[in-house]
């Protein structure tokens, strides 16, 4: 009887566990919003501060600075740091066209 509750509690712990980590989905607006103030390190070394990711598309991102809406392509992109997320300090990088989240 008492493995059985033992196994149960493991197994309630590792449930909750992945509910927590599960990452944000980039096609949900609320998501995106969660991921807070960001930064983005493109491939030439520059930087774009305090930006909010409004959206993934197929070719690059759309994201908000000062008001204002501007894209840029995947291409450009080395990551986009989120410290202050929902999820904790993430990353985002995107292999072949996709968003990967990274946990610091």
């Amino acid at each position: 009887m008492k493995t059985k509750l033992l196994i149960l509690c493991l197994l309630s712990g590792i449930m909750i566990l992945n509910a927590q980590n599960t990452g944000p989905d980039f096609k949900n607006k609320k998501d995106l919003e969660a991921l807070g103030k960001g930064r983005i390190y493109e491939m030439d070394g520059s930087q774009i501060r305090s930006i909010e990711l409004f959206s993934i598309e197929e070719n690059g991102i759309t994201y908000l600075k000062n008001g204002s809406m501007h894209d840029i392509e995947f291409d450009r992109i080395d990551k986009i740091d989120f410290p202050h997320s929902h999820w904790g300090d993430v990353y985002l990088k995107f292999d072949h066209h996709k968003p990967e989240l990274f946990y610091y």
